[in-house]
């Protein structure tokens, strides 16, 4: 039944694409005309640079030190306000949320509350720079923690 349908000639030809393929010549190769115009037009073009290596580098460096960065300073600024202690345990209750919702889970029947705001409390009171990302990146290595013993 297959054979009926299907043959071996039907197949394209699977070669050895590594090998270098022949271009064959046009008829007009041999041709006079030809062989004046290639004469004139198959002159290979190369360029070299020369520079002096410390020039550059002091050129690069000027361009990039003599900017004028003053024009930032019209920008306008915003001031980020630490959050409270009390806004980072609303904002954990959303990532704990948030990461039940993502993972398909209810991370708030394995932990209490009370839990999740003495986490917030013990993480906020680290003196880090960035006391809410600190307390963000606690909050859900936490319930990462938390679904792995879960399942």
């Amino acid at each position: 039944m297959i054979d009926s349908v299907f043959s071996d000639a039907q197949m394209p030809q699977i070669g050895d694409d590594r090998k270098a393929k022949i271009n064959p010549l046009s008829k007009n190769f041999e041709k006079k005309e030809f062989q004046e115009l290639w004469g004139r037009i198959n002159q290979k073009a190369a360029y070299t640079v020369h520079f002096e290596t410390a020039e550059l580098i002091g050129k690069c460096v000027k361009g990039v030190f003599d900017y004028d960065y003053a024009q930032f300073d019209a920008l306008p600024a915003f001031e980020m306000s630490p959050l409270s202690t009390v806004e980072l345990e609303s904002l954990a209750e959303r990532i704990m949320e948030t990461h039940g919702d993502a993972y398909g889970w209810e991370p708030d029947v394995v932990m209490k509350a009370s839990d999740l705001d003495a986490l917030v409390l013990r993480s906020s009171s680290i003196p880090v720079q960035d006391r809410s990302r600190h307390t963000i990146t606690s909050v859900v290595k936490f319930l990462d923690r938390l679904l792995e013993d879960q399942t």
